[in-house]
């Protein structure tokens, strides 16, 4: 494909912010993080912890889901892992079409594990755009950014940051880079990396990976231990693409629970 026969949909917008399914009474606690429209479809992971003695291993944790567009069934990519305590489930709808088809969406998740169904409707056009500083009332679950482009419009390859959330894990990110013409670099080979520091010590940032050849999907995460001192909590988080040979930056703050 040659550069002036690429096409790329430049839509970062966050359609649901990051909110909990389940309040841990019955021994897990899930949240969904923010709902992303990207260039390559709507994204949306829901994630569970162990907070109480008698919960049962999330190894076996259960999750299902359905989506309807314009009243039709639709099939929902998805991705999961899971451990003894911590579990995590990622779901994606590609190939929403134009921002001018308008698309109306019943997502609904069903949290077997946890007996929580939690079910939105999401529309495009939309005159609602959620923007951070976003945050639950009910503890610590908030969107502390908003999704940003890294990369040029006119550049090899597309690369976007999503909405830095901070949820009971700690501080989560996920970076995306995509080829979109011979141009670009190999995505196999990728790399990138991130340092984020805080008004209380700088934090390592372990992450996942999911690569294929066209684009690679890192997914950043930094645990905040539950001793730190009261908010607001200053963070300060530096993104280096090695590949794409850039550098992207941003400040933000944590002050605590919404009221």
């Amino acid at each position: 494909m040659s550069p002036s026969e690429r096409t790329t949909d430049r839509v970062l917008a966050v359609w649901v912010p990051p909110e909990f399914v389940s309040d841990g009474s019955n021994g897990i606690l899930s949240w969904v993080g923010p709902a992303l429209r990207t260039p390559t479809g709507l994204r949306l992971s829901l994630a569970a912890e162990v907070v109480g003695d008698a919960a049962p291993s999330l190894r076996s944790y259960q999750v299902g889901v359905s989506a309807l567009a314009n009243g039709v069934a639709t099939d929902v990519g998805w991705g999961s892992g899971s451990s003894d305590t911590h579990a995590g489930t990622t779901f994606t709808l590609p190939d929403l079409g134009p921002d001018t088809t308008p698309v109306d969406i019943e997502l609904t998740i069903d949290d077997v594990t946890t007996d929580g169904p939690w079910a939105r409707r999401l529309s495009r056009p939309n005159d609602i755009v959620y923007s951070a500083p976003l945050g639950d009332p009910r503890g610590r679950l908030a969107m502390l950014t908003n999704p940003a482009f890294v990369t040029d419009e006119d550049g090899p390859t597309e690369a976007w940051i999503g909405p830095i959330t901070l949820d009971p894990n700690g501080i989560e990110f996920l970076y995306t880079a995509t080829a979109l013409d011979e141009r670009a670099p190999s995505i196999w080979d990728y790399e990138v990396d991130a340092v984020l520091r805080a008004n209380f010590g700088t934090s390592e940032v372990v992450a996942g990976e999911s690569t294929s050849a066209t684009r690679t999907i890192r997914t950043f995460q930094a645990p905040i231990p539950d001793d730190i001192a009261d908010t607001p909590w200053d963070f300060e988080l530096t993104l280096t693409d090695h590949t794409a040979g850039l550098i992207w930056s941003t400040e933000f703050s944590w002050n605590g629970p919404t009221s």
